[in-house]
């Protein structure tokens, strides 16, 4: 068992990480946001199972064998999701394409770029 601190960067990185794991990892305290909601789809929508037990979360690591999604997968406004995701969806047997806003930061214009450019 992992229990995070309610921290949203925290939880978007254990989630990832219980995701490539080999085993199974129940994590506490995960901050309910929608970005780390996201997050949680993305993965699912990569071939993780995940979903809540009690009060925590387990995922089921995929031993970092991801499957590609067939359709864009929207990460909204979530730059963290963004960044973090686009490195994850390398590993994605397949094309995967990462969708977003672009809010008021300048640098997410090139994170979606950057998304986009690296499946050409």
């Amino acid at each position: 068992m992992v229990t995070v601190p309610g921290s949203k960067s925290y939880t978007h990185r254990v989630l990832i990480a219980a995701a490539l794991s080999d085993g199974r990892c129940v994590v506490d305290n995960a901050l309910e946001s929608e970005d780390t909601h996201l997050t949680q789809e993305t993965l699912k929508k990569w071939g993780v199972e995940l979903g809540p037990e009690g009060d925590a979360l387990v995922i089921l690591g995929s031993k970092g064998e991801l499957k590609a999604f067939p359709s864009p997968i929207f990460l909204g406004n979530s730059g963290t999701s963004m960044r973090l995701l686009t490195a994850v969806a390398v590993l994605a047997a397949g094309k995967s394409v990462l969708t977003g806003t672009i809010g008021s930061i300048p640098d997410r214009s090139r994170t979606c770029w950057t998304a986009w450019r690296s499946w050409e």
